[in-house]
């Protein structure tokens, strides 16, 4: 269970364990302070009240004064306890987060490749955001709690055992009543809460997914708003960011009415116990056998007991909110294991030496298996390619045949299926999506991706973007940091792509659909300036234009049967065309 497992893993495993184990004993420390200090609180008001009643002004005044000293102590441990729990709080977070970030996205896993891919569970992002937070926060709250719980029952008990006394009820005595009413009156309390506040747990876990898919929603508005507002999808995605608001506000006010009800029980339950100890301990002092600042320790000693017997009642929310996070860091742990998201036979990548051609064998390629649909799905079935060095090849087929998907076979990207991709281990690989990825950053990161900007110096970024053609105006911009996705056209995006392959010039150079927001013109310019910059790079395009045919050596054009084998009709040697 994640409640009690990444607990252990951070102050028991981590590289962090020493550091964490010793801010967590500073927390244990102030905590036994804290309940320390309320304890002499609890002596201290019997030399009060005592004060009080024989009208003792030096009594008194001594009285005042350690309670100043009292309050002082208290105050001083408790702001260091907070510290401390703050600095573990952020210490601890950031060790979860970076843990689940390196099993997300980590070079070799690709874990948020198979989640989005696989679609089993949702907000991934979300759950490594928020609930990495809540957990980290709730569980050391809750535990500190529990912890200064524990103690406050041990210290008090014993106090309102002796101080109490016991009672008779149809001759049977009943010893230390007041600490059995405390458990019992707890236990109540406890029980009232947990009947009440059952679905919260349920109903907390779709209050996250559904402000997660709002802000989804959203994020999508901003992220497309060129297009939505040239389709005039406006009133569509108003209507329905209402709906999915409408359902935020349904569940919020399940959650509200749960919460009143559960505050209403605690409300008055308080205001009844802060009467009950000594409508209870009366008797006593009718009868003389306590005085009034005993039957205060009683009333005192009482009140700490139940409020730390009653910690599940006062606390019910944030434990449901602190188990429902673990459960969703659990649920995204498994799903991240590999070996679950993944076909039961993999796509096997081999590394050959020292042929130098690229090759598929046997190429089976299939839907990510999950538990709904544990038999695979084919995309194509047996596909057999070769490509040599130096012989450009485009490679044909209807929409949704399948073709990126050999391309991510290839990067090593797809393993869902099986057979095996032969790539040469001396060749370097680059692939143009038809969508490039542009970080929030410099246009010189963008240009760098997904190297380090010190990569190349300054002209050789400037050149870039000169042999690309009609993007020199950004030149100038090449160190401003800007949102570039919605800065560039989706045609000069695409230009970006060409500057990169120049800049990097690979080996080998994969053309996913990448010249598709051009015109014919530009694109013939994207290819002439392949074959003239990077004449040793061999390249393999996607395209449906047939115009692009005359830039390379060999045409592939795949078709599938019913059951999605492959069937090839290959034109080779076309002649090249430099402009």
């Amino acid at each position: 269970m994640a409640t009690f497992k990444f607990f252990k893993d951070y102050f028991f495993y981590s590289d962090e364990k020493y550091s964490a184990l010793l801010l967590l004993l500073g927390i244990i420390a102030t905590v036994v302070g804290t309940v320390a200090t309320l304890s002499l609180f609890g002596t201290w008001s019997i030399g009060f009240w005592a004060a009080l009643v024989a009208k003792d002004m030096a009594l008194y005044m001594a009285s005042i004064q350690t309670f100043v000293l009292l309050t002082a102590v208290y105050i001083g441990v408790s702001v260091l306890k907070d510290y401390l729990i703050g600095v573990l709080t952020i210490r601890w977070r950031n060790w979860l987060t970076t843990h689940f970030l390196e099993k997300y996205a980590s070079d070799g896993r690709n874990n948020y490749l198979d989640l989005s891919r696989a679609q089993e569970l949702e907000n991934p992002a979300q759950r490594i955001q928020d609930d990495i937070n809540l957990y980290v926060e709730q569980g050391l709250s809750l535990s500190i709690s529990l912890l200064q719980s524990i103690i406050t029952i041990v210290t008090f008990i014993t106090t309102l055992w002796v101080v109490g006394g016991s009672i008779t009820i149809a001759s049977i005595t009943i010893p230390g009543y007041l600490v059995w009413v405390a458990i019992a009156y707890a236990v109540l309390a406890t029980g009232l809460t947990h009947l009440i506040g059952r679905p919260l747990a349920r109903l907390a876990n779709e209050q996250q997914d559904l402000e997660a898919e709002f802000r989804s929603e959203m994020e999508h508005l901003a992220n497309n708003a060129e297009s939505i507002a040239q389709e005039h999808g406006e009133a569509f995605y108003q209507q329905s960011l209402r709906n999915r608001l409408d359902e935020i506000n349904r569940n919020s006010y399940r959650i509200l009415g749960i919460r009143i009800n559960i505050t209403a029980l605690n409300s008055f339950l308080q205001q009844i116990s802060s009467i009950f100890p000594y409508i209870l301990a009366a008797p006593l002092y009718f009868s003389g056998g306590a005085s009034i600042g005993m039957i205060m320790e009683v009333g005192f000693s009482f009140s700490q007991i139940q409020a730390s017997l009653g910690l599940v009642s006062t606390s019910y929310e944030f434990i449901i909110r602190f188990f429902t996070s673990a459960s969703r860091l659990d649920a995204l742990e498994a799903s991240m294991n590999h070996e679950e998201l993944s076909s039961q036979t993999r796509i096997i990548q081999i590394l050959q030496t020292p042929s130098s051609d690229l090759s598929v064998h046997h190429l089976d390629i299939t839907v990510p298996s999950n538990r709904e649909q544990p038999t695979p799905v084919y995309i194509m079935r047996d596909v057999n390619l070769t490509f040599h060095p130096g012989e450009n090849t485009l490679i044909k087929g209807r929409s949704g045949l399948g073709k990126s998907t050999i391309f991510k076979a290839m990067a090593g990207t797809w393993d869902h299926g099986g057979g095996e991709v032969f790539v040469p281990d001396n060749h370097r690989l680059y692939f143009l999506p038809q969508k490039p990825s542009l970080p929030h950053d410099t246009l010189k990161v963008v240009l760098a991706y997904p190297e380090p900007v010190e990569t190349y110096r300054d002209d050789q970024y400037d050149a870039a973007l000169r042999d690309v053609g009609d993007m020199d105006d950004f030149i100038p911009k090449l160190n401003c940091k800007e949102n570039w996705s919605t800065q560039l056209s989706a045609g000069q995006q695409q230009r970006i792509l060409f500057a990169r392959a120049l800049l990097k010039r690979p080996d080998i150079l994969f053309l996913d659909e990448s010249t598709s927001a051009l015109d014919e013109e530009c694109e013939a310019k994207m290819y002439t300036l392949l074959q003239h910059k990077l004449p040793s790079t061999t390249y393999i395009s996607i395209g449906h234009r047939s115009t692009i045919a005359q830039f390379h050596d060999r045409v592939i054009t795949l078709t599938a049967d019913e059951d999605r084998t492959v069937h090839y009709d290959e034109v080779n040697r076309f002649a090249r065309s430099y402009a």
